[in-house]
Formats: structure tokens, C-alpha cells, sequence
């Protein structure tokens, strides 16, 4: 169904949103006196006279931005979330002939703008501080702690991974239901 050009651009601009979103350092590049560039980089910067370093690919960080956003904001940001959401849904072209691309990109973008807005009503509302009080998978590595109201990680055994596995392995088949509201706490 994709073309070699399909495929290649593809990757460039997965490469390029996960450049714009990283807060990579990129690759640090040490100019000194003796280089033919410290006469750009020295007249760009006021730093040290004799060396500069400058970060070659640097991310543009803009995950963490809208991250922040979403965790800093009042009620402006769900308004705004459903709002762009709908409108890109509303917004995208119907192909001439059915494609599954047209789905999956509006199963992305569903997907995408659900997850900050779930973020945001967990950090705002009393249902999202019941929930992040629960670890909801036995035999994870993670759990809340109230005290500096953020996720902890813990050392986890070979008992643990086989639990969670196990649960994994039963929610596949009993479904969700099997653990809601089981606290385990270290």
C-alpha cells in the first residue's frame, strides 16, 4: 500500500516530532581559538574567550511545554482540547477510496488529545485524586506517594514481574474488572 517514498518520509517526520517534543542536549561541539568557526560562535555568544560549546540538534522541548500546560492549567484547558480535537476530526480530508490511514489518524489524534485531558482531570478533580492513591496493578513498580504528590518507583523481584504477568494474563481474560481498587502499597 506505501511506497519506498512513503515509508521514507515517514520516518523523517516521525524523527522530526520526536526532535520537536525531546528535551535531547543534542551533541555538544567544543570550538576553541584555533578553530575557523570560533569567530562566529565567539561573536554569537559571550561566554568563555578561549572555548564555546554549542549543542548540535538540540530538542525544541515542546512536549514538556504542553505537558506543563496541561498540568498548569484551569479550565481553559479541556475547553481547548475537545475544541482542537473536534475541529481536526471535522477538519481532516475523507480519501477518495476507504483507507485505514484515514482511521488511524483520527484514532491518533483521539488518542493523543484524550490522554492530556485525562492528565489534566486527574491532576483537578477529587475522582483523579481517589484514583492516584491506588496502585491499580499488582506487582508494578510504581506507586503514589501522597507526600511528594508524584509517582515513586520501587525495586521490583522475579515475585513481582510473575504477579503482574499473571494479572496481565488474567485481566486479558476476565477483563478490567479483576483488580479495580486493589491498593498495594510497599
Amino acid at each position: 500500500m506505501h511506497s519506498f517514498t512513503d515509508c521514507v518520509f515517514g520516518v523523517f517526520i516521525g524523527a522530526a516530532i520526536w526532535w520537536a517534543n525531546s528535551s535531547w542536549d543534542g551533541i555538544p561541539i567544543t570550538f576553541s581559538l584555533p578553530s575557523p568557526f570560533y569567530i562566529f560562535v565567539s561573536s554569537t555568544t559571550a561566554d568563555d574567550l578561549w572555548s564555546h560549546t554549542v549543542h548540535i540538534g538540540r530538542g525544541l522541548n515542546l512536549g514538556g511545554l504542553l505537558w506543563n500546560w496541561v498540568v498548569g492549567g484551569g479550565w481553559e484547558v479541556p475547553v481547548l482540547l475537545i475544541m482542537i480535537c473536534a475541529f481536526l476530526v471535522n477538519q481532516h480530508p475523507q480519501p477518495v477510496d476507504d483507507c485505514p490511514c484515514f482511521e488511524d489518524a483520527i484514532a491518533f489524534a483521539s488518542v493523543f488529545f484524550g490522554a492530556l485531558l485525562g492528565k489534566w482531570v486527574m491532576l483537578n478533580s477529587e475522582f483523579g485524586t481517589v484514583l492516584q492513591t491506588h496502585v491499580v496493578m499488582p506487582g508494578s513498580g510504581w506507586f503514589w506517594d501522597s507526600t511528594a504528590s508524584s509517582w515513586m518507583q520501587i525495586e521490583r523481584g522475579w515475585d513481582d514481574v510473575a504477579l503482574w504477568w499473571s494479572v496481565a494474563a488474567l485481566k486479558m481474560i476476565l477483563g478490567k474488572q479483576l483488580t479495580l481498587g486493589v491498593n498495594v502499597m510497599p
